[in-house]
């Protein structure tokens, strides 16, 4: 690996970092308030790792890797600035073994063999971003390790900083943790994804709905840095994958996107498998690895139950309805299947009348089950309303309970009236007449005779008058039409004319 330079151009020794040593850098550090910060890209600058030099995100690396930085400076290292002068400010990218959390100060220990610099302009970029840095060629060491800005408009070379920004806020140098998985040597990889687009890489776990066209990818690669033979992949559900090729040089990959498969409901609630891949280093050991890809199926099961009711005509009849003593009412259930997977064990009961039997206990989407075989006499008993509740079971594919209630209503309309008519008479019988002509000595017989005129029973039935109080009836309860007769009730007459 070639030396590095650093930012007064003197090379370092392989595997060492210089250290800036100097009692104004000594004061500087014990000045400084100590912050934690975590190992990730900061909002204003920010510094990634990839593998090419090409913007990616990269976190795993192989041994036979090249590690490239690439990022962005952030606003407080533009020229002209409070921290920077015309030129802008630039930084200087670390490699140093892996840290969580990072205090004020840290100085960093580059493992790679000395820093990189990079400018405001660098690349050609006027605007503080970089790429392309080659950070650490391979071939790398397994481990975690974290890439390093170390920020020039900070003030403090040579350290991680988390400082006060004069324009607010704070500037910290950012960071990028990665891992290089090891041994060097033979290495294999795959892994297994799916796409509902068609297109590989897909995602792993992957949500898919009913219905869907799954494309499963397997991608092999090659991590270790010997080439690799006798090339095999297998899937616990679909068996052998064919791949293009059975040998795999370091780095090489191979990817094949021809297993498909349709979302069903047996899928629910989830579809996992198991990729394994085999092959045969130079030493003619084996070289295996395993990966498992999970669909999770999202479906809705759901339920409904409509209960109704009429006098006359047919299903679906009405909620609420209103009803007449002595009307014949039949009860209408209704169940439909309103989610988009099918419901077993259908069952239907109602608080007043048990179970309601149903011509079958499954029920596909959009598909609906009704009865109509409960009828029902309205009776005096029921004033003013009849309410009940019919609820719905069932299970979904998962074998979980989905279900529903509903409340029918019957209000009952009814004229309760009574009607008291009173005459009188010297001879014959009640009815008598009102008004009635006596002399003086009749003998005058009074008739109270009380009817029930509305349509149901009438009940606590008395009877005054205000001569002669409490008037005797031989019952206190009246049926609908039902009348009641007193005539004990008699008078010898003073005047001329009476009138009762």
């Amino acid at each position: 690996m070639d030396a590095k330079k650093s930012d007064v151009g003197k090379a370092h020794e392989r595997g060492k970092k210089t250290k800036i040593v100097g009692a104004f850098v000594i004061a500087a550090l014990i000045a400084m308030a100590v912050f934690v910060g975590t190992a990730a890209a900061d909002g204003d600058a920010d510094i990634v790792a990839s593998k090419s030099g090409s913007h990616e995100w990269i976190t795993i690396f192989s041994t036979i890797n090249n590690v490239y930085g690439w990022g962005n400076l952030g606003d407080e290292s533009q020229p002209n600035t409070t921290l920077c002068g015309p030129a802008g400010c630039g930084g200087r990218v670390y490699i140093v073994n892996y840290s969580a959390t990072w205090t004020n100060g840290t100085i960093p220990d580059d493992i790679s063999g000395g820093y990189e610099i990079v400018h405001w302009d660098s690349g050609g970029h006027p605007d503080g971003l970089f790429d392309g840095i080659l950070a650490w060629p391979k071939n790398l060491i397994p481990g975690k390790y974290t890439l390093v800005l170390d920020l020039n408009c900070t003030g403090y070379n040579g350290v991680w900083t988390n400082i006060s920004d004069p324009a607010g806020g704070y500037i910290k140098d950012p960071t990028w943790s990665f891992t290089v998985k090891g041994p060097s040597g033979p290495e294999i990889s795959i892994n297994k994804t799916a796409s509902i687009t068609g297109s590989c890489p897909g995602t792993d776990p992957l949500s898919v709905s009913i219905g869907d066209n799954v494309t499963y990818c397997f991608n092999v690669t090659n991590t270790g840095n010997v080439t690799l033979t006798n090339l095999s992949l297998f899937d616990d559900h679909y068996g052998t994958i064919l791949l293009v090729n059975d040998t795999l040089l370091p780095d090489e990959s191979l990817t094949n996107w021809t297993i498909t498969h349709i979302v069903t409901e047996s899928d629910i609630p989830s579809v996992i498998n198991t990729a394994t891949v085999n092959s045969t280093d130079p030493d003619n050991k084996s070289v295996n690895d395993t990966d498992i890809c999970t669909l999770n199926v999202d479906y809705n099961a759901s339920i409904e139950i409509v209960k109704t009711a009429y006098t006359s005509g047919s299903c679906p009849g009405s909620d609420p309805l209103a009803v007449y003593v002595g009307d014949n009412v039949t009860y209408c259930f209704n169940v439909t299947n309103t989610g988009n997977v099918s419901l077993s064990n259908v069952s239907l009961s109602d608080d007043h009348y048990g179970t309601i039997l149903l011509v079958n206990d499954t029920l596909l989407p959009d598909e609906s089950l009704t009865n109509w075989t409960i009828t029902y006499i309205v009776t005096e008993s029921d004033i003013p309303s009849v309410i009940n509740t019919a609820t719905v079971n069932s299970t979904d594919p998962d074998n979980k309970s989905v279900n529903d209630t509903d409340v029918c209503t019957l209000n009952v309309d009814y004229n309760a009236s009574i009607v008291i008519n009173k005459t009188a008479y010297t001879s014959g019988s009640c009815p008598g007449s009102d008004p009635l002509i006596v002399h003086i000595g009749d003998n005058v017989t009074y008739c109270f005779n009380v009817t029930n005129t509305g349509n149901v029973t009438l009940t606590n039935l008395s009877l005054s008058d205000d001569h002669y109080g409490t008037i005797l009836l031989v019952n206190d309860t009246l049926l609908p039409g039902e009348s009641l007769t007193n005539e004990t009730i008699t008078y010898i007459g003073l005047f001329a004319v009476l009138y009762g």
